[in-house]
């Protein structure tokens, strides 16, 4: 049996993650959880399912006050340092890190700092502090994806030689945008935005599948996952998302992960550390064949795809300023602060008024990351995009 935290329990992944982990009591031991500001969901779906749980690190230090006065026999902590703290725990393996955005990149590299095991659903780990992630783990086996097109790669990798690999494949639907005329691109609003074709995720999240920079941050964890340069690795849409991602091997042969849209599957396979044995295909999906189509991703309508590449090449600090002034432009788009297509002319400004070429390091990777929100934040404000 292994001792796991999930950090983010509280949203879309971590809750899906807590079903599995509730069925897999002789496998596995939930030692502690992070619930961000949901506090009725702790009170309600965790405390009364898993009796052995110990450690629970919530959002605002009033909430903090508010437990740790109720119950008595649980090691509470808050914030962002006590994230790191969950990170830490001696007697715990395993990290499953469903935290969104920056929050999750410093509980990743403690994570793996202090020799845990890391299942990761937080994209802007790899995104962000890739380089630095790549120097702490090595070539040691301690990060195992939960994201649907890794999953998929992972598991299409399976018995497959490196040097036969010609080119992975990342799949999306393309989000409620695909067919959109450009020109019309102007008037999408924030409802249009996060009318998602299949997946039920957060606002974040959603927004970022319909602009594609989704595509673009899992071009980059690829890269770090699969030790691959970026001219292998490709983006298809399947507007039925049937095809989680699929591999191209040199011999000319394909090997596809196809199923349903259901990210209970993409968790139990990370919580095997991806040992299961699975059909390639079942009845059902193999009458889904004839419905495969796959589309290219047209560049004009959505230029976000480009930073992945561009972070590949770059390096240093570029994935941080892009996902940092990311999440600031994503954030007033929903606010209606801004519209759609600013989101990227905001990024590439920013992008401009940085050396790129800045080592990041664990000492300044924090300070940096706050300084490009306060910059985004004021470009926003003086509407100099």
């Amino acid at each position: 049996m292994k001792n796991i935290i999930v950090l983010g329990a509280s949203g879309s992944i971590g809750n899906q993650s807590l079903d599995l982990l509730f069925s897999l009591k002789k496998k596995y031991n939930l030692l502690g959880v992070s619930v961000g500001e949901n506090i009725e969901f702790l009170k309600t779906k965790i405390i009364p399912k898993f009796e052995n749980l110990k450690y629970i690190c919530v959002k605002n230090e009033n909430d903090y006050i508010f437990l740790k006065s109720q119950y008595k026999k649980y090691k509470f902590y808050y914030g962002d340092n006590g994230l790191i703290s969950l990170t830490k725990i001696v007697e715990n393996d395993v990290i499953l890190n469903a935290l969104v955005g920056f929050s999750g990149v410093m509980p990743t590299i403690s994570s793996l700092n202090n020799n845990k095991k890391v299942f990761l659903a937080n994209k802007e780990s790899l995104v962000v502090a890739g380089e630095l992630i790549k120097k702490i783990v090595g070539k040691r086996k301690m990060i195992y994806p939960i994201d649907s097109e890794h999953a998929a790669i992972t598991k299409c990798l399976k018995n497959v030689n490196k040097k036969d690999l010609k080119t992975i494949y990342l799949t999306c639907s393309g989000g409620p945008f695909f067919f959109l005329n450009k020109k019309n691109f102007k008037d999408i609003k924030v409802e249009d935005a996060l009318n998602h074709p299949t997946y039920k995720m957060g606002k974040k999240i959603t927004i970022d599948s319909s602009t594609l920079m989704n595509k673009a941050f899992e071009i980059i964890e690829a890269h770090y996952l699969f030790n691959v340069p970026s001219s292998k690795i490709k983006v298809k849409v399947d507007r039925n998302s049937y095809v989680h991602s699929f591999i191209e091997l040199k011999d000319g042969t394909y090997k596809l992960s196809v199923g349903k849209a259901d990210m209970h599957i993409q968790i139990a396979d990370c919580l095997s550390f991806f040992k299961t044995k699975t059909k390639e295909f079942s009845d059902t999906e193999i009458n889904t064949l004839n419905k495969y189509k796959f589309y290219d991703v047209d560049l004009n309508k959505f230029p976000a795809l480009k930073y992945g590449y561009f972070v590949i090449k770059n390096k240093g600090i570029s994935g941080l300023v892009i996902n940092a002034a990311n999440e600031i432009a994503v954030e007033a788009f929903l606010y209606g602060i801004i519209d759609y297509v600013d989101i990227t002319k905001i990024i590439d400004k920013i992008l401009k008024m940085y050396d790129l070429k800045t080592e990041l390091t664990i000492q300044n990777i924090s300070k940096l990351n706050k300084k490009v929100r306060i910059d985004t934040s004021n470009l926003i404000k003086n509407k100099e995009f």
